[in-house]
């Protein structure tokens, strides 16, 4: 009777509900916004001692 079922969910939605990869896509996010961060005070820093010389 089944033989073909298809489902449309977005792939996000279907993720979240696997506590496993959420999880490891909510650390994802985080470290790169941290590395993101980061990058970006090094770029400041770098550009105010450039123009303070």
């Amino acid at each position: 009777m089944f033989r073909k079922v298809e489902i449309n969910i977005p792939l996000l939605d279907a993720i979240k509900q696997i506590s496993k990869y959420a999880k490891f896509l909510k650390e994802l996010c985080v470290h790169k916004r941290r590395k993101m961060k980061g990058s970006r005070e090094k770029d400041r820093n770098s550009a105010f001692a450039a123009s303070s010389q």
